[in-house]
C-alpha cells in the first residue's frame, strides 16, 4: 500500500444520515470507511435505500427502529448475514 493509499484510507470515509433511523428523535450517524466500500456497494446497488440502511445497521450491529425495516431492507439485511464480510467501519 502506497503511502497515498493509507492516507486516504486512514482519513476518508462516507458519512451517512442516521437521524430517527435505531431510534425515534436521534442525531446519529454511521460513517462506511473506504475498505467497507467493496461489500457496501454490491448491496447498494441490488437494493439502494435499503441496501445502504442495511449495510449502516450491520455495520452498528443495531437494528433499526421498525418503519425501516422493510421487505428489501431485511432481503439485503440476509444477504449481509450470510456474506458475513469483515466490517472495518466502527460505530
Amino acid at each position: 500500500m502506497t503511502e497515498l493509499e493509507k492516507l486516504v484510507n486512514e482519513s476518508f470515509g462516507i458519512m451517512c444520515n442516521a437521524n430517527d433511523f435505531f431510534a425515534f428523535a436521534t442525531a446519529d450517524s454511521v460513517t462506511i470507511e473506504p475498505a467497507d466500500l467493496k461489500w457496501v456497494l454490491p448491496i447498494y446497488e441490488k437494493y439502494p435505500e435499503a441496501g445502504l440502511n442495511a449495510c449502516m445497521a450491520y455495520i452498528a450491529k443495531i437494528k433499526p427502529i421498525k418503519p425501516w425495516q422493510t421487505e428489501e431492507f431485511n432481503k439485503a439485511y440476509a444477504e449481509l448475514e450470510e456474506l458475513n464480510p469483515e466490517v472495518q467501519s466502527e460505530y
